[in-house]
């Protein structure tokens, strides 16, 4: 979806109104929707035989067979989760990222 928008319209913040007509619709009205883009950060990691994409912004995360499976299945289902009413009130905007590892008694 990203990629089908004009590049004046891949900034974060800026916003998009598109007119949404299905062919076999032709008798209800068009749909209305309003996209933003967001950045998202995420982290991928190896858990067993997959790759989990955990994403920084939103309490939301997938797997693929590969990095750039779990990616993509990533970025689906993160454009799923802003179709709910509520999602925008959850999104955390991220500033620079540091990932460590530390060894605790536990």
């Amino acid at each position: 979806m990203y990629n089908a928008l004009p590049e004046h319209l891949r900034q974060p913040g800026r916003h998009a109104t598109f007119i949404i007509i299905a062919a076999d619709d032709s008798n209800r009205p068009a749909r209305e929707a309003r996209f933003s883009m967001k950045q998202l950060k995420y982290v991928v990691y190896r858990e067993d035989q997959y790759f989990v994409a955990q994403c920084l912004n939103v309490d939301v995360s997938s797997f693929g067979e590969t990095i750039d499976e779990a990616v993509a299945n990533l970025k689906e289902a993160v454009e799923l989760y802003f179709e709910g009413e509520e999602a925008e009130k959850t999104y955390h905007a991220i500033g620079d990222v540091l990932i460590g590892e530390s060894a605790i008694n536990a």
